[in-house]
């Protein structure tokens, strides 16, 4: 079985086995599950869907031929071409909601009640850093959302970061 998966924020094609409850649990506003006995069929339900050019079906055949790749998160809309890429991050074993993220770049998600933020430090993969944000913090991403969480991204990313430093100071330093 293959699995297309919809958030509010995020497609994704899964070979996962995990059930509507365990994608509801893992992503932030989970839509729906659509399961698929082959890949031939998700592959033909998705150019429907999305009107793919050739183009974007040859890239999409490309990914799917990946077979040991156990999840797919693609980019589509009226206004952008079919983009698909690998995920790495095991969506199993994540503690909370995710709600914003790239692969071994940074992860935004809910644990618990609060927001975390964790990310690896421009051009240093061995260096990693994750907070919890404060409560104004979080105050100021319900209003105004993941163009927030970039911000505080781009300072938490740097060798020097006031967002980090203010973490490790209020004692919301994870990592």
């Amino acid at each position: 079985m293959i699995y297309q998966i919809e958030s509010e924020n995020t497609y994704l094609i899964s070979r996962l086995e995990l059930t509507e409850a365990e994608w509801t649990a893992k992503l932030l506003g989970f839509q729906a599950r659509t399961s698929f006995s082959d890949a031939t069929l998700l592959q033909a339900s998705l150019t429907k869907q999305w009107a793919l050019s050739e183009q974007a079906q040859n890239r999409l055949a490309q990914a799917l031929a990946q077979e040991s790749v156990q999840v797919f998160r693609y980019f589509v809309s009226q206004d952008t071409p079919f983009t698909i890429e690998a995920v790495f991050l095991d969506v199993r074993t994540l503690e909370g909601k995710l709600i914003f993220w790239k692969d071994w770049s940074y992860i935004f998600q809910e644990v618990g009640g609060y927001y975390q933020l964790w990310c690896q430090l421009e051009g240093r993969d061995e260096v990693q850093r994750e907070i919890r944000l404060s409560l104004q913090q979080a105050d100021q991403y319900q209003r105004e959302g993941i163009p927030f969480i970039q911000s505080l991204l781009s300072n938490l990313m740097r060798p020097v970061s006031e967002v980090y430093d203010a973490a490790v100071k209020e004692h919301r330093r994870l990592v």
